[in-house]
């Protein structure tokens, strides 16, 4: 099954994964095209993103943050630590998002500020 992918939609690669044929147990492996035909398979799984709206944000009306729920999820990540790797935060009425680390190259980051580079002419 393939989908066509919307531009308007973001995704983002959650992984590669290498499946030799022979090895899916729940699929019969595809027929033999010829001499030139690969024997494996490169699939990508992806996690498809849509947009918030405002009505589906959690909200903190009182700007205080008493009606506002946290819950740490996963965590350790690449370090054998207690960092949570993910916080979902809830509000009164039940809507919620998950907050995840910054990551640059696969690695949790921190900001260390902004940097204005002349630009050269």
């Amino acid at each position: 099954m393939s989908e066509t992918i919307d531009p308007a939609t973001n995704y983002r690669i959650v992984s590669v994964v290498y499946c030799p044929t022979g090895t899916k147990k729940w699929a019969p492996a595809p027929p033999k095209l010829g001499p030139s035909r690969r024997e494996e398979t490169l699939m990508k799984l992806m996690h498809k993103f849509a947009e918030m709206t405002p009505e589906q944000r959690p909200q903190d009306p009182h700007m205080d943050g008493a009606d506002l729920r946290f819950e740490t999820m996963e965590h350790g990540g690449e370090y054998p630590d207690a960092m949570p790797q993910a916080i979902k935060l809830s509000d009164a009425e039940g809507r919620s998002c998950i907050y995840v680390p910054i990551t640059q190259d696969g690695k949790v980051v921190d900001s260390q500020g902004f940097l204005f580079d002349a630009e050269d002419e």
